[in-house]
């Protein structure tokens, strides 16, 4: 498994980057690769001395991270690569052109504006990148993979199955996928039956609950109360223009985040 993990050096950041460590090293990863974007804008000479500066600085902090990594974690190969560009622009380019398996992203950065902070670029990369993403929230600390609580709507059902891979990726029979469909009347008398025939071969249980507050919140509640590792959920890639018109989930879950969200492109 190879891994991208974008820094910024924020604390959230580093709690992410340490989250990726452990999944390195319990899944034995094949490679991680800390990845930080000077978001350099504009070409007046003060912001090129802003940018030199800003340059110098960053691959200080990257080369501390690598050699805190080599230290802690002598068994995982690790690098760091630093761009001159806007995260949101290059890191979905990066990991395509890289051949990367897996994205894991602090849900903050170094500033709590949803506009500009590491946040909103998460929900970029969310949404652009064709691989699994797990965003980490500041206060999540790595315990263990083995339940991941899914939301899930009917007319995902017809879109092909992305749990094979990530059991595959992480090489582990131990995942358990909770299925979880809110409802706000009645619950679903076919949706058993379909679940099972969509999860075929996979460890999972499914779940019908009713919707008493927004889905993001309802799905925390589950992931709670049921004790879940990880929340996930099933993202349809959409044009701009309906991305423009029409609210998602997506952005809603992270910034209430509690669990390490995986984010799953289907």
């Amino acid at each position: 498994m190879k891994i991208l993990c974008p820094v910024d050096f924020s604390t959230s950041s580093k709690n992410a980057t340490a989250y990726a460590l452990q999944l390195m090293q319990k899944f034995t990863g094949e490679e991680l690769v800390f990845f930080h974007c000077v978001d350099y804008l504009g070409s007046f000479d003060k912001l090129k001395v802003a940018k030199d500066i800003l340059k110098e600085q960053a691959e200080k902090e990257m080369e501390k991270l690598i050699l805190e990594t080599n230290i802690a974690f002598p068994n995982i190969n690790c690098k760091g690569d630093i761009y001159i560009a806007s995260p949101k622009a290059l890191i979905p380019k990066y990991t395509k052109e890289h051949d990367f398996d897996f994205v894991v992203i602090g849900s903050t950065g170094l500033t709590n504006l949803k506009n500009i902070s590491v946040g909103s670029v998460a929900e970029t990369v969310a949404r652009n990148v064709k691989i699994p993403v797990l965003i980490v929230p500041p206060s999540a600390s790595f315990d263990q993979v083995e339940d991941i609580a899914i939301g899930i709507s009917e007319d995902q059902l017809d879109l092909p199955n992305p749990f094979h891979s990530i059991q595959t990726l992480f090489g582990s029979n131990e995942l358990h996928f909770y299925l979880v469909y809110f409802f706000s009347k009645s619950p679903s008398n076919k949706l058993d039956v379909e679940i099972h025939d969509y999860m075929k071969g996979l460890n999972h249980s499914m779940h019908q609950v009713l919707k008493k507050e927004s889905i993001s919140k309802s799905l925390n509640h589950f992931a709670q109360n049921y004790r879940m590792d990880w929340i996930g959920i099933l993202h349809k890639h959409r044009n701009w223009f309906s991305d423009l018109f029409h609210h998602s989930i997506l952005r809603e879950e992270l910034f209430n985040l509690e669990k390490p969200v995986l984010i799953l492109a289907n």
